[in-house]
């Protein structure tokens, strides 16, 4: 690999003797792992395991993923191991039974956030934000898939930010950079690669950085995360964080056989906290993070107010907001079927031009508020949408962990789920049945079919039709299950 030469020259000053083993690490194997979701899957085995993440693992090698019906499913997802450790430090610095608002600032494709939206409460609200719009649509699709409740889509301006002050709990930085820890991964990152890019990517950071500490809680945490070795980008960004804004520096727990750098400044009699992955150091991409914590002079802890039950108010009756008086009250229960029983009472509806959405209760004393200062693309699931008296089940609810578990399904075998994801044609002994029913792979739900007797129509949404062509009968580990890559099998 040949690495820009003032690239090597400013890694020089950081690494001084280690540049050699830098060097040579972006020649090594790129490392293959997953985060595989608690509620579609119960992977149990030791080997192989990313430490700082619970469920994820190291592939044995890297296989043709498009391949795999349970991807699509959202068993599991493609995740870089060193970006995972966010998970580490969410860990340490929250009880997650709480109810909490989250912000993740610059989320597409959805890794950190699918991660994040799996550490919380059902009724905790996960704002995930994107403000590129052509990076919007990779971003609903994987959070889709992990089918998590206690998430919003947004396509804000950071600006907007300040207009939620003092609204989150955390908030995850992970800002847009130079991009010289994906130099391995991805080649055109090195064409890209400029003194000048480093420069106006660290610029941008403080811009996002004093953007949206102002709608950080007191005593709230902020993870600033980057893919970069450069300094302006990292510990002098968090340096500039702490000398302009009402934030402190927090040291982040971690066993030193995980092979992660640490990096302390002393400052303004206090210290400034880092962490790096280097690829020739850890089995990962290069990384970045610090946490940072808002300064409250309140006698009220936020540990103590972390341990606080969070009171919430489970309604006797079942709540649907809209404004369409045509929706009969049938619907409605016919509706609440779709979803799990013991949730029912959990959730409020709520209905926007035919199509229903299903929320958190909790949600509805500040999502107006949202609603006004941002630009929401999509909230919790959509359940499902209204046309004249019939009910159309949405493939979000299909692959949602809300689905009521007992509704009709079939099963597929590798061929036909293959043939599902493609919208090909396919033999199901439907025996002239009739009605809505979810498919399945391997006890996953792909989407929906309607049986109309003796024929049936596939649903599967027709923006994610898997449009790769290969010969189903070359997949054996596809079929076997991606646990045997982590297995090494």
């Amino acid at each position: 690999m040949q690495l820009p030469p003032d690239f090597i020259s400013r890694a020089k000053i950081v690494l001084n003797l280690e540049l050699k083993d830098f060097i040579k690490g972006f020649s090594e194997p790129k490392p293959t792992s997953v985060r595989f979701n608690k509620n579609k899957s119960s992977i149990s085995t030791i080997q192989n395991r990313v430490p700082w993440s619970k469920n994820s693992y190291y592939l044995k090698y890297r296989p043709f993923f498009f391949k795999d019906p349970s991807i699509y499913a959202g068993k599991y997802y493609v995740q870089e191991a060193s970006s995972m450790f966010i998970e580490h430090i969410i860990n340490q610095v929250f009880n997650q039974k709480n109810a909490v608002k989250i912000l993740d600032l610059c989320s597409a494709p959805g890794g950190k956030s699918t991660l994040i939206s799996s550490l919380f409460s059902n009724d905790s609200l996960l704002i995930a934000n994107e403000v590129e719009k052509k990076r919007v649509t990779a971003l609903e699709e994987n959070l889709t898939r992990w089918g998590n409740i206690n998430c919003l889509i947004s396509s804000s301006s950071i600006s907007k930010f300040r207009e939620l002050n003092e609204f989150f709990d955390l908030i995850l930085v992970d800002a847009p950079c130079s991009g010289e820890g994906m130099f391995r991964k991805d080649y055109k990152a090195i064409e890209r690669w400029s003194p000048k890019l480093v420069q106006n990517c660290a610029n941008l950071q403080k811009e996002i950085i004093d953007a949206v500490i102002p709608s950080l809680k007191k005593e709230g945490f902020l993870i600033y995360s980057t893919c970069t070795f450069s300094e302006e980008e990292n510990e002098k960004n968090i340096e500039y964080a702490i000398n302009n804004h009402t934030v402190r520096s927090v040291p982040v727990e971690y066993h030193k056989e995980w092979g992660i750098t640490e990096t302390k400044k002393e400052l303004n009699e206090e210290t400034q906290y880092g962490y790096r992955f280097y690829p020739h150091k850890v089995k990962g991409e290069g990384f970045f993070c610090s946490l940072l914590q808002k300064v409250n002079s309140s006698k009220t802890s936020l540990e103590e107010k972390r341990h606080q039950k969070v009171k919430k108010e489970k309604g006797d009756t079942y709540s649907l907001i809209t404004n369409n008086k045509s929706i009969k009250k049938s619907q409605i229960e016919s509706i609440l079927n779709l979803i799990e029983e013991s949730l029912r009472k959990e959730v409020i509806l709520i209905e926007k031009k035919y199509e229903v959405f299903a929320i958190p209760r909790i949600w509805q004393d500040y999502l107006e508020d949202v609603y006004k200062k941002l630009n929401v693309l999509k909230l919790g699931i959509k359940v499902c949408t209204i046309k004249i008296d019939n009910i159309i089940p949405s493939h979000e609810l299909a692959l949602s962990n809300i689905i009521n578990p007992d509704l009709p399904y079939f099963d597929l075998n590798y061929k036909e789920a293959i043939l599902f994801l493609k919208k090909h044609p396919f033999d199901l002994d439907t025996n002239g049945k009739k009605g809505w029913f979810l498919v399945k792979y391997k006890n996953l739900n792909l989407g929906w079919v309607k049986c109309l007797g003796n024929r049936f129509n596939n649903y599967y949404p027709k923006n994610l039709i898997l449009k790769k062509d290969f010969d189903v009968s070359e997949c054996e580990v596809e079929k076997r299950g991606i646990e045997l890559l982590v297995e090494g099998i």
